[in-house]
C-alpha cells in the first residue's frame, strides 16, 4: 500500500488516513495504532498532533529516556 516511490507528503497523508481508519475499527491492537503514529511522526515531523502523540506513547509505554530526548527536541524546535 505504501510504496517507496511516493513523496513524504503523500506517505504522511496515507498514514494519517490509515490512523483514522484504525481508530474507528473495534478490536484493533493498540500497538498497531502506536506504530502508525510513529510512522506518521517520522514521515511528517512537522505534524504537531502526531509528534505529541508519539512523545506521549514513549512516556507511557516505552523508554522514559527516549521520551525525554524527543520532548527536548520538540521543545527546541518550538522555541526557534
Amino acid at each position: 500500500m505504501l510504496g517507496h516511490h511516493q513523496s513524504a507528503e503523500d506517505r504522511a497523508d496515507l498514514l494519517t488516513k490509515k490512523y483514522s481508519f484504525l481508530k474507528n475499527v473495534k478490536g484493533v491492537d493498540p500497538k498497531l495504532i502506536e506504530e502508525v503514529v510513529k510512522e506518521i511522526y517520522y514521515a511528517d515531523p512537522t505534524n504537531l498532533e502526531f509528534k505529541l502523540k508519539h512523545i506521549t506513547n514513549l512516556f507511557e509505554k516505552q523508554s522514559v529516556w527516549k521520551a525525554l530526548t524527543e520532548f527536548i527536541r520538540f521543545e527546541a524546535e518550538t522555541i526557534h
